[in-house]
This record gives C-alpha cells, structure tokens and sequence, in this order.
C-alpha cells in the first residue's frame, strides 16, 4: 500500500510495548481504563436503580439522561480547570466528589427520594466523574516524542476505551444478577474514586504543568477556536450525528423483523471491528496525511451505512457492514484527536479535548432524537440513508476545510 510503512504480522504489538515500557505509561493507562469503566458503567445501572426503585421507565430515563448530560458539562468544565490549574488538584477534588455522589444517588435511590433530587445528584455525578482519559491525553505528547509511536498512544487509548465501553455493561448485568443494581452503582463510584485518585498520584500526572497563568488571561472562546478546531470539532459533531443515527436504526430493524436479541450481536460485531481496526492502525506508521485518513473514513462509512441500508430487509446479513463500519470507526477517531496536536493552542489541550468529546455527544443526542422521530415516519432502510447523508455531509464538510488541518491558523 501506497500510504503505508508495513511491518510484519508479528510485529504488531510492538509499537505498543514500546509505547507501555515508558516511564509512567503502564500505570497511567491501567488508571485510565479503571476511570473508563465508570462511564460505561453507569448509564445502564442508574437506569435500573431508578427503574427498579422507583417503578417507572420515564423517571429512570430521566436520570440516567441528567447523568449524561453532566458528563458532557463536567469534561467542558473539567478541561478548563485542568488547562488552569493541573491535573493533581482536579483529580483530587473530582475523584472523591463522584464517589460521594453516587453514594448518595444510590442512597437516594433506595429511600424513594423524589425525581429532582434524583436528576440533581444523578447530574453532579456526571459532572464529577474524572477527566482521565482528558488527562491521559494531555499527558501523551509529553511522554511519547516519536510520531509513529505517539500515533499508536493515541490508538491505544482509543481502543481501551472501547474495551472499557464493552466490558462495562457486561459487569453491570453479573452485578445486578448477584447483588442488584444498587451495588452495580456503587462499584461505578469505587471506579470514578479510585481511578481518579490513582491516575493523580502518577508521577507523570504530578509533574505536569499547566501553560503560565498569562497565556490564558483576558483569552475568550473565539480565540481558543483555531480554523482547525472548528474543522475537528465540526467532524466530531458529524461522526456523533451519524453514531446517533445508527444506534437508532440497528434496534428499529431487530424489532421490524421480530429478532430483538439481534441487535446487540450487530452492535457487538461493530465494536470487534472497532478494537481490531484500531490495534491494527495504531501498529503502522502511515505516510497519507491525518486530514486525508480523516476523510477517507468518514466517505468509507458514508458507503457502509448505504449498504446497511440495501441490507436492512435482511438483518443477518448486516453482519459483515456492521464489522466494517465498526473498522472505519476506529481510525476515524485516532485520527481527529491525533490532529489536535496540529491545530489547538498548546496551551489549551484538555479544553480542545474536551470540546471534541461534547461536540460528538452532543451530535450523537442529536442523532438519537432524529432518528427516533425519523423510525416513526419512514421506514427503517431510511435512517440508514440518513446515517449516510450525514457521513458524506461532513466528509464535504472535511474536505472543503481541509487546509486547516494542516497548521495552526487562527480565527479572523
């Protein structure tokens, strides 16, 4: 291939022990993926605490939203403390934070306290859950110098992140099958607690320091938003939309089609794709630029979800597009986040970071909702040419903006 530097098949961990065998990476990972599960965690079991205390579908839905909505507010926040003030003190005062509100969500819970009290401390939960993988991400320019390394970093924390995104749900279920969803929560909380205090106490974490205290007064969001930023954050925004799209119309085909246990096996097929996908491109050093991995990506998945489309009359045969659209996924994402090394400020990472992370949450909301509305009106084939439309929307989108992915450049 023309754009790649191959290595051999029994090379393709090595550049990720070499990326481990650094000092600081093994235990800041291990930190990061403890503070993963947290997240992939406690969407389900809040929504079956509350279901199951409270009886009701619409208050558990409403809960467990307020805890995504405070995520989303919490890494917007979260990242413009750790920019000002370091990792080690935002940490520490998120890490234990969490873990009390949990606990007291989960007490709550089970005292049929009232729905606002619920979405308050369901939503102060949210907030606190700690910006690990933010830091990590942060921290990995830093300790990985090489650029072929410091790609497979990147892939890296993408992919067990995913892992993390699996294996949650799947600890929740063997929890609430042997102690209930209450306990379920509370393992989440330990997680948040320690993960967070744990990636703190790491000597690369201590030792980071923010840009001095000047570069960032008097700077207001306009001159945080670089011409690039925009382009990533609106590709990111894009990627959530079409994610939203699909979570949608996976499900509305099981259920056309009466085989409802049908959709988890294909959104479990994307995610092998996605973590296999990922370890292969994080493995390889790549001469094609980021900017045009980026959009080759978002075009690929444009396809596949047009070919879901022609194959949603035939939901075992989705199999093999959902793994391939699972597979564009992975290095989609390593390769936006792996452009704000180019186009944010330096000085202004964990926010560039975080603003891409809730771009896409708030374009996967988008997405959901739409698509929701959109099942109710059409058919189910129609969310995937939605899903589609999308993709090529923001691939035009990409690709007309493409220059400023290619250096820093402020907006006018």
């Amino acid at each position: 291939m023309g754009g790649l530097h191959t290595l051999g098949g029994e090379d393709v961990f090595r550049p990720y022990v070499r990326v481990l065998r650094l000092p600081g990476a093994l235990i800041g990972y291990g930190a990061t993926f403890l503070g993963s599960f947290p997240i992939s965690m406690l969407g389900l079991s809040v929504l079956l605490l509350i279901r199951t205390s409270s009886g009701s579908m619409a208050q558990a839905g409403l809960v467990s939203g307020a805890l995504s909505v405070g995520n989303a507010c919490g890494l917007l926040v979260q990242g413009r403390l750790l920019d000002r003030y370091g990792q080690t003190v935002v940490l520490l005062a998120a890490g234990p934070t969490a873990g009390l509100a949990l606990g007291g969500l989960t007490l709550a819970a089970v005292g049929h306290a009232p729905a606002p009290v619920l979405i308050m401390l369901s939503y102060l939960s949210g907030v606190a859950i700690p910006a690990v993988i933010t830091c990590m991400r942060v921290l990995i320019p830093v300790m990985v110098s090489a650029p072929g390394d410091r790609r497979s970093a990147y892939a890296l924390l993408g992919t067990q992140f995913n892992v993390a995104m699996i294996s949650g749900p799947m600890v929740v279920s063997g929890l609430v099958v042997l102690s209930g969803p209450a306990a379920a929560v509370l393992t989440a909380a330990v997680a948040a607690t320690v993960g967070g205090l744990v990636f703190a106490g790491t000597a690369r974490s201590r030792h980071w320091r923010p840009a001095p205290a000047e570069e960032h007064r008097g700077v207001r969001l306009p001159g945080l938003l670089t011409s690039g930023m925009i382009t990533v954050l609106g590709a990111s925004f894009g990627a959530g939309l079409v994610g939203g799209l699909t979570s949608v119309a996976v499900p509305a085909v099981a259920l056309t089609h009466h085989v409802t246990y049908l959709a988890g096996l294909l959104f479990a097929a994307s995610s092998v794709g996605d973590i296999v996908a990922g370890i292969v491109y994080g493995s390889r050093v790549w001469r094609i630029a980021l900017g045009t991995q980026l959009i080759i990506c978002q075009i690929g998945g444009a396809v596949i979800n047009g070919v879901l489309a022609l194959l949603s009359g035939h939901p075992w045969a989705m199999f093999p597009a959902m793994t391939a659209g699972g597979a564009v996924q992975a290095p989609a994402g390593v390769a936006n986040s792996a452009l704000l090394d180019d186009v944010a400020r330096p000085a202004f990472l964990g926010q560039s970071y975080t603003a891409m992370i809730a771009a896409g949450l708030g374009g996967s909301a988008l997405g959901t909702t739409a698509g929701g509305r959109l099942s109710v009106l059409a058919e189910d084939w129609t969310l995937f040419v939605a899903a589609g439309t999308a993709g090529l929307a923001i691939a035009c989108w990409t690709v007309l903006r493409r220059r400023s992915l290619s250096r820093l450049q402020t907006v006018p």
